[in-house]
């Protein structure tokens, strides 16, 4: 029996169609951040995560690199404390590492979990308290600790705990003598309902396939029947709901005292973001709040001093990236690209002065004050 030609090419045409959906479906992406004084890429080679990528073929898992260098080419999402008995206490030593996770998520977004390990785990609830609920589904924390070193980013996690109630995974390894169990399992009371992993065998390290809760771990990735370990979320009957309406709040609460001298960078004091208690305040209070988009404008066009990008006298604010340096003139080599790989390029000279000159943020070439 001949087959026409026509005939083959109207099956194709019906195979294509029926198959094109499947391999348009983009995968969930997985956003994972590496331990203290690792990086993205080495991250990427370690033994657990490739177990895991090779076992969950339907996601992306998205490698992130911490803002602080230590020893050459590695590094920190937050930079060590002047030592443990000095704690930081300001909720900004973490900045440049929320900078960097919050320019993934604008060029690669949006994401489905995040994840992290050893310090990437302490830097989970860390950024679930820079970013709005919902902006990740799960959380997932292997070999993790609250940052008690930290005080200011600690007094952040309290703050914005229970994160939206995410679905969020404990993993503890109870070989681990680096992270030990009581450590991470501090991190329970700060999230609803957490699911709570314990490792008989495991140390200090994610999991792969030769762990008895492999599976497990897998399971609670693509909402398999995991029963979570019952806790009650955190007390805190002073703590503002901002998902309750603000009907019952005077619209002219805020005193006349609170509007600004003639100033072009001041904050609008009329300005809130779709209910009253969202004004410039609340902005603030989170980095990722200014990126936000209202009537074809970013919050922080309202809100610019509450965004850090009004002048004042503190050294923190003198210290900041020159928005128009161009290396060389080049349209592409501005404080970002230095920023990509700043152990070289922040050393380079341009028009009589170092890059750090132009570039002191990225850089990390500002004398900072970290109790401010």
């Amino acid at each position: 029996m001949l087959v026409s030609s026509k005939s083959i090419l109207a099956l194709v045409a019906v195979v294509v169609a029926a198959i094109s959906p499947v391999f348009a479906q983009e995968r969930q992406k997985i956003l994972a951040l590496h331990g203290g004084g690792g990086t993205a890429e080495g991250f990427s080679f370690d033994p657990g995560m490739q177990a895991l990528e090779a076992a969950l073929p339907d996601f992306e898992f998205v490698y992130a690199q911490g803002g602080y260098a230590v020893d050459g080419d590695n590094y920190l999402w937050m930079p060590d404390p002047p030592s443990k008995d000095e704690p930081t206490t300001s909720p900004n030593v973490a900045k440049k590492s929320i900078k960097r996770l919050n320019r993934i998520l604008d060029e690669q977004g949006p994401f489905y979990a995040i994840m992290g390990y050893s310090q990437g785990a302490a830097f989970v609830p860390v950024y679930l308290a820079n970013t709005d609920p919902g902006t990740f589904e799960k959380a997932m924390m292997f070999c993790g600790y609250l940052t008690e070193t930290h005080l200011g980013l600690l007094g952040l996690v309290n703050d914005e705990s229970p994160f939206g109630d995410i679905d969020a995974l404990i993993w503890i390894g109870l070989q681990d003598d680096l992270i030990v169990p009581d450590m991470s399992r501090a991190l329970i009371p700060k999230f609803t309902s957490p699911t709570v992993i314990e490792s008989q065998s495991g140390g200090h390290a994610v999991p792969g396939s030769w762990d008895s809760t492999f599976e497990s771990v897998l399971s609670f990735v693509t909402d398999g029947d995991i029963p979570p370990t019952p806790t009650p979320p955190p007390q805190d009957d002073d703590k503002p709901d901002d998902d309750k309406p603000d009907d019952d709040k005077p619209d002219d609460d805020k005193p006349d005292d609170d509007k600004p001298d003639d100033d072009e960078c001041a904050d609008d004091p009329e300005f809130f973001y779709k209910k009253k208690k969202k004004d410039c305040d609340w902005v603030g209070e989170k980095s990722s709040r200014c990126d936000i988009k209202y009537k074809k404008k970013k919050l922080s066009k309202y809100c610019p001093d509450a965004c850090g990008f009004c002048d004042d006298d503190s050294d923190d604010d003198k210290c900041v990236d020159d928005p128009d340096f161009r290396y060389k003139d080049k349209k592409k080599k501005d404080c970002g690209w230095v920023d990509k790989d700043p152990k070289s390029r922040c050393d380079l000279t341009w028009k009589g002065k170092k890059v750090s000159d132009f570039c002191p943020e990225t850089c990390w070439a500002c004398d900072w004050d970290w109790d401010k």
